[in-house]
């Protein structure tokens, strides 16, 4: 479901640079958990990216029409939720406080873990 974005549906758009982000999206995809289409920002024209390029470097953000844009824990729960997986009831875990700090943990440390390199470290 990765690809393109036409700016009227919804778009999980991530960090394509990070091997890490890539990583983790891909990981999704094929576990089916992938309820939006998940674009790398870097892809768009700077003047069409729907938040910061500041925001977008540090957290996934999902993007979804009359809606605010969700960032973090919470867009990547709204996404497994969206999933036709029959484990999409994973997203349920994936919201709240905790998941918040641990998304915040693992976002900061990214460029050590697998598929991470020095480009994915968050300044």
């Amino acid at each position: 479901m990765t690809g393109r974005w036409n700016g009227a549906d919804p778009v999980l758009l991530f960090d394509g640079d990070c091997g890490f982000c890539s990583w983790s999206i891909s990981k999704l995809e094929q576990h089916g958990l992938l309820g939006h289409p998940a674009v790398s920002w870097r892809s768009l024209p700077r003047a069409e990216l729907p938040v910061p390029a500041e925001r977008l470097s540090t957290e996934v953000v999902l993007i979804r029409p009359g809606t605010a844009p969700v960032g973090g824990a919470d867009a990547l729960a709204a996404t497994v939720l969206a999933s036709r997986s029959p484990v999409r009831f994973a997203g349920v875990l994936m919201r709240g406080p905790l998941a918040r700090a641990v998304y915040r943990q693992v976002a900061r440390h990214r460029y050590r873990l697998p598929g991470g390199s020095d480009a994915c470290a968050v300044r």
